[in-house]
């Protein structure tokens, strides 16, 4: 929605914006389905390829790009792997190049792949989506100040709308005592411990039915949904669940049926935006937060003087107590401004320079053995291959 969002706002600037992806499949949002430039190599570090593999998709996004032709060329990157093929195309183009991290765990281990972050963070052309993102990638091998943790809001505002849903009448006709909320990614690192802390306040309220709204989904092959299901099952049986898969947009009257919602990130604003009581979960520990815009303001890291909350507690301040109750909805609409993402394009380091990332070297065993792996099968088959491998996990 971030993406596509940006796309829509910097072609009313005048700005040529083309999308290429790591992984291909059907694009949900319909202003993204004429983008289909698929380079799989992008899903992983760069120093898992041979020079010549290495060459080859530098050289295949660089016609893609035909840079020869324009005034200026700005790539943007979101996720650690892309970034650093991102920066050996903006080194042979001449290219200014941002690094926008959306992922929520950015955890770096190699070397020459740190040297090559902290590179970025001191031009400023590194943004993490939270006050906090950078300070805890950093953390690691090298400690900065919050204050000094730069970050950018990954707009996704509008991704609510007045839409009928047969989802709606489902929830009306399910009988229940509650109706509980999930908006999210499936895959996301917080989503079971989330449903795991749900399924425990459930079981000490056994003489209460729950009905689980599930809106969202994960790549196809995870298995997630099915594991949810299970734990569900065998731990809560007076949880009913309704999965709706990916939804866009989000109809407004589906938020509003329900009497809580627990999630995490973007997602927690729009159900905040419901009127409805939303635990945000943290990022790091994937405990509770608190209730966004009742006991906290924050919705993937908690802050520094806010200890972890007891789901059970403030769900039981929701439902039971009534401490919390539902607000008027306050829905967005229209697109976002990014005004704010180009002043923090100016402010970035004038001079042109790159990392040379293409002298980032595998450092542990395991890197060898993917690089090797990579070297036999290609990206794509790997990638299927995990899939298979974490579906059978979950379900034995």
């Amino acid at each position: 929605m971030y993406v596509c969002n940006k796309l829509l706002w910097l072609r009313q600037y005048g700005w040529q914006v083309d999308i290429i992806l790591a992984q291909g499949g059907m694009a949900r949002l319909r202003e993204l389905q004429e983008f289909d430039t698929v380079m799989p190599e992008m899903a992983f570090d760069i120093q898992n390829y041979s020079e010549k593999k290495k060459t080859k998709v530098i050289d295949a996004i660089v016609k893609r790009i035909d840079a020869d032709n324009v005034a200026d060329v700005v790539i943007e990157s979101t996720c650690i792997s892309e970034t650093l093929w991102a920066e050996a195309v903006a080194k042979r183009i001449g290219a200014k190049h941002i690094s926008f991290l959306l992922q929520e765990e950015n955890t770096i281990v190699n070397k020459g792949v740190q040297d090559f972050f902290l590179f970025k963070y001191n031009r400023k052309e590194l943004f993490g989506i939270e006050s906090a993102s950078l300070t805890t990638m950093f953390e690691s091998f090298r400690p900065i100040e919050k204050e000094n943790s730069y970050w950018l809001p990954a707009y996704c505002n509008n991704v609510e709308a007045d839409v009928e849903s047969p989802y709606i009448e489902q929830l009306k006709c399910t009988e229940c005592h509650y109706r509980i909320g999930m908006l999210s990614r499936l895959d996301k690192p917080f989503v079971i411990p989330a449903i795991k802390d749900f399924c425990q306040y459930a079981k000490g309220h056994q003489d209460k039915k729950f009905l689980f709204l599930l809106m969202g989904d994960a790549p196809k092959g995870s298995g997630i949904l099915y594991q949810i299901q299970e734990l569900i099952r065998e731990d809560a049986p007076n949880i009913s669940v309704i999965a709706t898969g990916y939804l866009y947009p989000v109809p407004t009257k589906l938020l509003e049926q329900c009497d809580a919602f627990f999630t995490s990130a973007g997602s927690s604003w729009v159900c905040m935006r419901s009127g409805i009581p939303t635990i945000t979960y943290d990022g790091n520990d994937n405990k509770p937060i608190g209730i966004l815009g009742r006991t906290t303001q924050n919705t993937l890291f908690r802050g520094e003087t806010e200890p972890p909350g007891d789901f059970s507690i403030l769900m039981d301040q929701i439902l039971v107590e009534r401490k919390y109750k539902k607000e008027a909805p306050n829905f967005s609409d229209g697109l976002p401004d990014f005004s704010d993402h180009m002043k923090a394009l100016e402010e970035t380091a004038s001079e042109k320079e790159y990392y040379d990332v293409e002298s980032i070297k595998p450092e542990t065993k395991t890197d060898y053995k993917l690089k090797r792996a990579l070297a036999i099968i290609g990206p794509e088959n790997y990638l299927k291959l995990g899939f298979l491998k974490d579906k059978w996990t979950r379900r034995k």
